[in-house]
Order: structure tokens, then C-alpha cells, then sequence
């Protein structure tokens, strides 16, 4: 996944577009966007 692609996120059971990902000790995290609550 990259930045600007859409995901589903299971547990929040809503879209969500990714907005960075970072790689930190061979985990990757994301900051994506919720539309639904227009939160990040």
C-alpha cells in the first residue's frame, strides 16, 4: 500500500485512505484518514 491508496479497516468496519506509511523497526504503521468521522 501507498499513500492516496483506500483501505478497509476491519475493526472500524469503514474505508479509509492512506495518508504516510513508515517503516520502524521492520513494522510498518500508517496515518490514514477516516471519512466517515473526518478524523486521522
Amino acid at each position: 500500500m501507498r499513500s492516496g491508496d483506500w483501505a478497509y479497516l476491519q475493526n472500524h468496519n469503514q474505508p479509509c485512505r492512506i495518508l504516510e506509511m513508515e517503516m520502524l523497526w521492520g513494522v510498518t504503521f500508517y496515518r490514514v484518514w477516516l471519512p466517515v468521522e473526518d478524523t486521522l
